[in-house]
């Protein structure tokens, strides 16, 4: 049995708002290690720390998340206003799964540096 044209529109739709759920809760989740990882730095590293470019490479990687996300969210908006539109949004679809991929993988990233700089300066 084949899917009506707008029974697949619809179901689209849903996709891109689960996925842009997503894409919120990990920039939401990458401000917030940002945020407590240089919060803290005073209090949880040693005077003299070790591999403290992990804790720098860190923070970059979460800036990437969430800039790289931020962008995926302004690319998935812009793919909205083109299907409303009747325009073709295969182009903006590019640009949000390589923003989607780059956010997750740079926070990923992320948190392995986070975590080894712990380990590595846990004395």
């Amino acid at each position: 049995m084949a899917m009506s044209e707008d029974s697949a529109r619809v179901i689209h739709a849903m996709g891109r708002d689960a996925w842009k759920r997503y894409e919120e809760r990990l920039i939401t989740l990458a401000t917030g290690s940002l945020g407590l990882s240089i919060a803290f730095r005073e209090h949880l590293v040693p005077q003299h720390p070790v591999l403290l470019w992990m804790l720098n490479a860190c923070w970059i990687s979460f800036v990437i998340t969430i800039t790289a996300g931020l962008l995926g969210l302004q690319a998935q908006s812009s793919m909205w206003l083109r299907m409303v539109r009747g325009v073709d949004e295969k182009p903006m679809e590019g640009l949000w799964m390589w923003t989607y991929a780059m956010s997750w993988l740079s926070f990923i990233i992320g948190i392995l540096f986070l975590v080894w700089f712990a380990v590595a300066n846990n004395h």
